[in-house]
């Protein structure tokens, strides 16, 4: 993996930011290399450690919880959300006959993933979330990641142009197939306890 010094990534990180609130005259500034796609990933390899732990604090409170075997079933969940979207988008990407776009999509949407993970994780770290009052920040989270959704439709338009209808159908795939690997992702940790 190639890593990325701290000024490409502070731009990259601006240029999702702004991607992020609907500014997609940004995604032109994204690359379309080879060296690019592996440096989009590693901004996300280094987040892992506090979406481990932001995760690991929503499920401290059930008991019996073998961190083991939630570190593993959230690393491979985690790992799989990397790489899952970007492989069905290279066979789509030439379906739509623009397979040159592909890279910049995949590199686009890596770097985009950044904002509303960090807000997501800040949230998840900082607030109590024993108390009542959570429901506020569960429904944060759930505006973030429609507003996700949105910008990724978005993204998809822009870079594939896509009509409307591939674009919701795409980004309707896209949360089914996420849900699914949640929802097998629990199996796994239910199955281990």
């Amino acid at each position: 993996m190639i890593p990325v010094g701290p000024a490409e990534m502070a731009g990259r990180l601006k240029d999702g930011f702004q991607v992020y609130c609907a500014r997609m005259d940004a995604l032109d500034r994204f690359g379309d290399s080879a060296t690019d796609f592996l440096k989009s990933f590693w901004c996300l390899l280094l987040l892992y450690p506090l979406v481990f732990a932001a995760l690991y604090r929503i499920n401290a409170g059930s008991d019996g919880f073998p961190t083991l075997t939630l570190f593993a079933a959230e690393t491979s969940n985690y790992l799989i959300a990397l790489t899952y979207w970007p492989l069905v988008m290279a066979y789509v990407s030439v379906f739509l006959a623009r397979p040159e776009n592909w890279v910049r999509y995949v590199v686009a949407l890596n770097w985009i993933m950044v904002t509303p993970l960090a807000v997501q994780i800040a949230l998840l770290l900082t607030v109590d979330l024993s108390d009542g009052g959570s429901t506020g920040v569960w429904l944060i989270l759930m505006l973030i990641q429609i507003w996700s959704l949105f910008i990724g439709g978005m993204v998809l338009k822009r870079l594939f142009e896509t009509s409307i209808p591939v674009t919701i159908l795409l980004v309707l795939c896209d949360l089914i197939l996420s849900r699914s690997f949640d929802w097998l992702k629990t199996q796994a940790i239910l199955q281990s306890l």
